[in-house]
């Protein structure tokens, strides 16, 4: 199983709420992926976690974020 993980230095907005979407797309076309994982650096939220579920090819591509400095605790 292929997974593919890309690392994002900006902030996850919700008025853009599928960034990069035809970017990872794109690459699970080309390496044949099942997940497809963007981790932005910060968001509005850092416990966020959005996904999309593409079942005709059986693919899910997830957005979530690191927010250090920001940490609960």
């Amino acid at each position: 199983m292929t997974v593919i993980i890309d690392a994002k230095n900006r902030k996850y907005t919700l008025s853009d709420s599928k960034p990069n979407l035809d970017q990872m797309r794109s690459y699970m076309t080309t390496l044949n992926g099942r997940y497809g994982v963007f981790v932005h650096s910060e968001s509005d939220d850092p416990a966020f976690c959005k996904q999309i579920i593409n079942e005709e090819e059986d693919q899910k591509i997830i957005w979530t974020s690191l927010s250090p400095g920001n940490l609960a605790g």
